[in-house]
């Protein structure tokens, strides 16, 4: 009797066994079909807009199956593209230029990532590697002419800006991104021509406005142009209120060209939108005095010096940064000086690299918090 007990102890503790261990050992196929079960649930949430909770099941999908590649481009494109977590989006992207090294679009969205994280020295190794695997990809040359540009090699980014644009035609970001190109180097008619494009597909593009009166200010100060710069500063405060530097621009021209009183409306709702504008307070002293209003004047002027004060401030910690690119603590000063400044991109750029490198640096996390309250985005 006691052998026949120990003999169904053992089977049954033997078929427990099996089972735990068919549990914790699936095979691979099964593997992938549950992961792939995780995934077209995580598609359905996607497209009935549910973000958050699409979100996890692709990452139960990726952790299912390490090897399954198609959740990992969703996970990535949501840290790069939703959530401003490119440090968190680089490592997805990596693992994927592992696991599927001839997909689509891997090296230039990791290439983006890196960048994102000022990783300028890798991003621009991983982009050429992008240009090489998908020639015919807009967004690495893109991404390519954007990094060579900010190296300040003008001449080869170029290039890549306008075979993006060829590329991808209709493409409005890319297009931008090359009339800023063209602007920066003087070449004002390609600007020209390059905004005007946009504005026939976007004519509400309040950013394309405004580009588009720059690029009428800075050529040949004739009647037409002057009168084409106006009405294009002009639709970009009207599309968008909000944006201090159109209404900037909107009165130096007006104070350039003789029109005080339009230009003291200007620039004085400049200043309320963005106090921190150092041309803008210098142009509004100078059209002060010329109104007469000389009390306003020495007022504008103490406020324009505090301001040039605080940007050269700025600047200096940006040279010492590049200089001492690593160094942490020194890039946590000049993402808390951008911030200040109200320059959140560059802020949350500085700080995500130190984060990417110090997860737990206590002055990077505080400042990305402020960085997200300042920015309207309470919830990250």
């Amino acid at each position: 009797m006691k052998m026949t007990r120990r003999l169904l102890l053992l089977i049954v503790v033997l078929i427990v066994g099996v089972g735990l261990s068919a549990w914790t050992n699936l095979p691979p196929w099964l593997l992938r079909r549950r992961a792939n079960d995780h995934y077209h649930t995580g598609l359905a949430y996607e497209r009935d807009g549910k973000a958050d909770r699409a979100l996890v099941e692709w990452r139960i999908a990726a952790d299912t199956d390490r090897d399954f590649a198609a959740p990992y481009y969703k996970i990535g494109d949501y840290l790069l593209n939703k959530a401003d977590r490119p440090d968190l989006a680089a490592q997805n992207f990596r693992w994927l230029a592992t696991i599927d090294p001839h997909g689509k679009h891997v090296y230039c969205r990791l290439t983006q990532a890196l960048a994102l994280q000022n990783e300028v020295a890798e991003a621009r190794g991983i982009a050429s590697i992008a240009i090489k695997t998908e020639p015919q990809c807009p967004l690495a040359h893109h991404v390519l002419g954007i990094l060579l540009i900010t190296d300040h090699r003008m001449s080869q980014g170029l290039p890549h800006l306008e075979a993006a644009c060829r590329l991808a035609p209709d493409n409005s970001v890319f297009a931008t991104v090359l009339a800023k190109a063209y602007l920066d180097t003087s070449d004002f008619v390609k600007a020209q021509a390059v905004l005007g494009a946009i504005l026939q597909r976007e004519p509400n593009s309040a950013e394309a406005h405004y580009l588009l009166g720059w690029a009428y200010n800075r050529v040949a100060r004739t009647p037409d142009n002057v009168r084409r710069a106006t009405t294009e500063f002009r639709a970009a405060t009207r599309l968008q209120p909000d944006d201090a530097d159109s209404y900037s621009e909107l009165g130096k021209l007006l104070l350039q060209t003789g029109r005080l009183i339009d230009a003291r409306t200007a620039l004085e709702k400049a200043l309320r939108i963005n106090p921190r504008l150092v041309q803008s307070a210098n142009n509004l002293m100078l059209t002060y005095q010329g109104l007469g209003q000389a009390e306003k004047a020495r007022q504008m002027e103490r406020q324009a010096r505090a301001l040039m004060m605080r940007s050269d401030r700025l600047r200096q910690l940006q040279k010492l940064a590049e200089i001492n690119k690593d160094d942490a603590d020194l890039t946590v000063k000049l993402a808390q000086a951008e911030l200040d400044d109200g320059n959140l991109t560059d802020a949350l750029r500085y700080t995500q690299a130190v984060l990417a490198r110090r997860p737990a640096d206590r002055a990077a996390l505080t400042t990305l918090f402020n960085i997200y309250v300042v920015g309207g985005k309470p919830e990250m």
